[in-house]
């Protein structure tokens, strides 16, 4: 371009804007800003229902203060969790839970003695050990480790040690109505029906 056909203020302005295009970086554009009407992510809390499998995080991931209602023991975190109930009335912010096991790998009757064998339900493909031991099934087919719950022990913990299993986004596992059921009617059995009846 011939500056000298241009008038002066012309040809100031435009080396103006050269130099600040020169030296200004560009802007970063927000996501938001480019889609307002982007959904928000719903907590994790409000987004489970009752029957869904989470992961419990590792108890150093977790804040200790909210803790202090949770009975989960040290060596149950970091494991597998079945959500019986997502809302405790008498524990705002709190679940209970059952811890799942896949026993190493092996089945129930070649790891555990023949006389705590009912306190393991299995998920299938797992076959029961008799024809009187229930089974539970997901929604959904997984790839899921095959694995048992264990009725025997029901945890309160806070939701801030729960999350999302990796590699189910954005829904973790579901049991059927039948099987949350059915571990219910096996909780009870072994003393929780308070807790149940509670919340």
């Amino acid at each position: 371009m011939d500056y000298t056909e241009l008038p002066v203020y012309f040809v100031i302005a435009l080396l103006i804007l050269k130099i600040l295009d020169y030296f200004l970086p560009e802007l970063p554009v927000s996501p938001q800003k480019l889609d307002r009407k982007q959904p928000r992510q719903r907590p994790l809390q409000r987004q489970t229902t009752d029957g869904t499998v989470l992961w419990i995080r590792e108890r150093q991931d977790c804040a200790e203060h909210k803790l202090k209602a949770s009975n989960l023991p040290d060596g149950a975190y970091h494991h597998p969790a079945l959500v019986v109930r997502r809302n405790l009335s008498s524990h705002p912010k709190h679940a209970l839970i059952c811890v799942l096991t896949t026993m190493k790998g092996r089945n129930v009757e070649d790891a555990r003695s023949r006389y705590v064998w009912h306190q393991y339900i299995p998920i299938f493909p797992l076959t029961k050990v008799d024809t009187s031991q229930p089974q539970l099934f997901f929604e959904e087919r997984n790839n899921l480790r095959a694995g048992y719950v264990n009725v025997k022990n029901l945890y309160t913990i806070h939701w801030s040690a729960l999350k999302q299993w990796r590699g189910f986004p954005p829904n973790s596992p579901r049991l059927t109505s039948d099987s949350i059921k059915t571990v219910e009617k096996h909780l009870r059995r072994h003393g929780y029906a308070g807790e149940l009846r509670e919340n």
